[in-house]
């Protein structure tokens, strides 16, 4: 069963608060960058879980970026 907003959510509070704590100056640039696209979500999506689904998958690209700089991969 796909996860419900509330779930993505949560999921999404808790990586923003993990990956915004990350003091690397090419990670801060990173998750400026993610808070610039945040905007576009709100501007062009209506359906909140679509927006949390984006928000996700955003947050999932800034920590692969953020894992490959250090020479790891979240997704192998």
């Amino acid at each position: 069963m796909p996860p419900g907003i509330n779930e993505i959510e949560e999921w999404v509070i808790k990586t923003e608060a993990r990956l915004g704590a990350t003091v690397e100056p090419d990670a801060q640039r990173i998750f400026a960058a993610y808070h610039r696209v945040l905007r576009c979500f709100v501007r062009d999506l209506e359906d909140p879980r679509d927006i949390a689904l984006s928000r996700a998958a955003a947050l999932m690209l800034v920590q692969e970026l953020i894992l490959q700089k250090e020479g790891r991969s979240g997704c192998e």
